[in-house]
């Protein structure tokens, strides 16, 4: 542990090495002014506001309309061009990794991508605990309601700036955004530089070739973003993660035995509005490898993912304004090569809303909005040719439909205080599901599989109520407290709910989290800022999995219920300082107490709960057009899953590690052109991932990605 501190603290002081730089230029700037739109502000001045000029900041995430980030009624990260730029993020999967509050665990079997625990507390599978938007658009998959962020694959050169809000937001965006937003942005053109042209080379085997295309003029914008990318991808050893895979009896396996988890994709990203009409249009597709649910064997899978929007905004009054958006999402997923013959997944569903925005007064508003989702397709086929019995197909037999009504009223009776108060409505409907199954029959001439259908009705928990109620109290211009109480309920989704082995419906009820939070915003100088929460999560009806062995067939069965129950106590700190004006760092840690309270459970730590997270960000402008950027993270060490069946968690535990990312960015090196090169994990720190229910074989831990190489030169026009 403290060898993990050391390293940490050695990134940090690097960011203090640079201090010879030049005096700081006085600049004067008008603190009374306010953008009333993000763009407005010039993209280059992001990473160097200061916080009082962040606090100031506009974005619509958190409310579904502009409000300033000192007014929003949770913690709120903001990301910009500017910082992706100088920072040298690789990909999304990093940006999100280095949110203070954010951890990898490496856990997203047959999606890719990874999922990600919030706050000290993760759901095993595809992540699915924060919804993630591109454009304002869900990009939610029906099977398991999760986003992998390997199927929304956003290239970080298309990333104008991302909205992180934490905490919960099921009053203004329903069940999938249990513990916070993540608003990905990649429509707004840059004036100054609206086009570019990219490539990207790097170790592995990898490379990627990307163009983005915009322009505003008036009233009309439009952006348009395609990318491809290609990987021979990393190699992994088994007997690195598993210390009994020589032990098995295969006289062909040897210590040297390894995979290569190549991969390739390619996606398009389609935006254009004039006046108050919108369109867009998303597409991605990608294959890909990943570590399978056996010792030994890598599988390769495909997806196809698309989104196709429209949506109007018209100001109605001058004390009011309508929006509504259409949205249809559809996902196609398969695994073309062993051990399965065919693995296929499907869903189809659309989306609308609409939204009445109503500005009484200067002091009171309010947004009412109505939604509505239906899944009208989810279907899976299984055939397993070594294995006949986990031969199958399911599908649903009704449209899955949750409709939805909230208001979020806004008040300011007094100068410094503003009070928040939402409720949304919300319920979905109890639907059918089949599966067909093969099982074994008993004949005179020997075993036999049959087809046999299983019917499943599925309880959804009927109407729910999900309040929200908060207090935001300005001390003065540089000191803001936000005093803020949520619920939020999570659905269980269609692959939770449709229990195979045996063939019965999980009746499950929904999850329920409910938060406390304080935070506190202070600009204490012109150069130094503090953001500052402490909050509490009472988390209950949570999905826990239990593996039981019938003492007279031997048979293995798996159940499903919601009887987990979790809480958390926990504080995060952001300190960014100015020094100098070239000069800019920005430091964070996270302290979470995580206790599971599941029956039967009290006496066991939790898995993929670290107790401390630490975060560095820093970059030092040699002059106008070189930059050179530091980022670092510690991650505390981690159980894995628990196994109620052997009373012990399912690997080793995950050691704590320490990543640092060095960038180096040569801007307008000659009419336009740029160059970018980055070394992720610049220590070569190894990184385990503690075992979970699909690879439960890795007794050692899942091995993360070492030291990464990346240049990119590309073409600004």
């Amino acid at each position: 542990m403290n060898k993990q501190f050391t390293r940490f603290g050695v990134c940090f002081c690097l960011a203090f090495s640079s201090l010879f730089a030049q005096a700081k230029d006085q600049t004067t700037t008008n603190t009374t002014e306010t953008t009333t739109r993000t763009e407005d502000v010039e993209e280059e001045d992001f990473f160097t506001m200061s916080l009082e000029d962040l606090m100031n900041m506009e974005i619509e995430s958190a409310g579904k309309k502009a409000e300033k980030v000192s007014e929003i009624p949770a913690s709120v990260v903001v990301i910009t061009r500017s910082e992706i730029e100088k920072l040298g993020y690789t990909s999304l999967d990093n940006i999100l990794e280095n949110i203070t509050g954010l951890y990898s665990i490496g856990d997203a079997f047959l999606y890719g991508g990874t999922n990600y625990g919030v706050r000290g507390f993760a759901s095993s599978g595809a992540f699915n605990d924060m919804m993630i938007l591109v454009n304002g658009v869900n990009q939610m998959e029906d099977f398991s309601n999760s986003y992998s962020t390997d199927r929304i694959i956003v290239p970080v050169e298309s990333i104008d700036r991302i909205e992180v809000i934490r905490g919960p937001m099921a009053v203004v965006y329903g069940s999938s955004a249990f513990m916070g937003v993540i608003n990905i942005i990649t429509n707004e053109p840059n004036e100054d530089a609206s086009s570019k042209v990219s490539g990207t080379v790097a170790n592995l085997g990898t490379y990627g070739t990307y163009g983005r295309f915009s322009e505003r003029e008036g009233e009309f914008s439009y952006s348009a973003n395609v990318n491809y990318s290609e990987t021979l991808g990393r190699e992994v050893k088994w007997l690195d993660m598993d210390s009994t895979y020589l032990s098995t009896g295969d006289t062909t396996r040897t210590a040297d035995d390894k995979t290569e988890l190549a991969g390739n994709s390619i996606s398009l990203d389609l935006s254009s509005s004039y006046k108050g009409l919108s369109f867009g249009a998303y597409y991605t597709a990608q294959e890909e490898a990943v570590i399978g649910i056996t010792s030994g064997g890598a599988i390769s899978y495909r997806t196809e993912s698309s989104n196709f929007n429209i949506g109007y905004k018209r100001e109605v009054a001058k004390w009011m304004s309508l929006e509504g958006k259409l949205n249809f999402a559809s996902l196609n997923l398969e695994l073309p090569s062993e051990p399965y013959q065919v693995f296929k997944i499907r869903t189809q569903a659309y989306e609308y809303e609409v939204n009445s925005y109503f500005d009484f007064s200067e002091n009171y508003s309010a947004v009412l909005g109505f939604y509505t989702r239906t899944a009208y397709e989810i279907e899976r086929l299984v055939d397993f040719p070594s294995r006949q019995l986990y031969n199958f197909k399911n599908y649903t037999t009704d449209d899955i439909t949750s409709r939805a009504g909230f208001l979020q009223f806004n008040a300011q009776p007094i100068k410094n205080l503003k009070i928040v108060a939402g409720l949304r409505v919300e319920q979905t409907n109890n639907y059918g599901a089949e599966a067909i199954i093969q099982q074994p029959l008993a004949l005179p001439t020997g075993l036999a599989y049959v087809e046999v259908p299983f019917d499943y009705e599925i309880n959804q928990g009927g109407i729910q109520y999900i309040p929200r109620l908060a207090a935001i109290y300005s001390i003065n211009e540089k000191h803001i407290l936000k005093f803020m109480y949520g619920q939020s309920k999570k659905r269980s989704s269609f692959v939770e709910s449709v229990n195979l082995n045996p063939p019965v419906a999980n009746d499950l009820a929904l999850a329920d989290m409910s938060t406390l939070e304080l935070n506190y915003l202070s600009t204490i100088s012109s150069n130094l800022g503090v953001n500052f929460s402490v909050y509490y999560n009472d988390l209950s009806n949570l999905i826990t999995r239990s593996i039981s062995v019938d003492p007279t067939t031997g048979a293995v069965s798996v159940g499903v219920d919601a009887s987990g129950k979790l809480r958390t106590l926990g504080s995060e700190v952001t300190v960014k300082y100015v020094p100098i004006q070239k000069l800019n760092i920005e430091v964070s840690a996270s302290f979470q107490e995580s206790n599971d309270l599941t029956e039967g459970r009290e006496d066991v730590e939790l898995a993929y709960a670290p107790k401390f997270l630490g975060y560095l960000k820093s970059y030092y402008s040699i002059n106008e057009k070189m930059t050179v950027g530091l980022k670092a993270r510690y991650v505390g060490a981690m159980k894995g899953e628990w196994n109620n069946l052997l009373q012990s968690h399912m690997s080793e535990d995950a050691p704590a590690y320490v990543v640092a990312d060095l960038n180096f960015r040569y801007d307008n090196i000659w009419k336009g052109i740029y160059l970018s090169g980055t070394i992720d994990n610049v220590l070569n720190q190894e990184i385990r991932f503690a075992a979970y229910q699909n690879n439960a074989w890795a007794n050692r831990g899942v091995i993360g990605f070492g030291r990464r190489f990346f240049l990119t030169v590309g073409y600004e026009f």
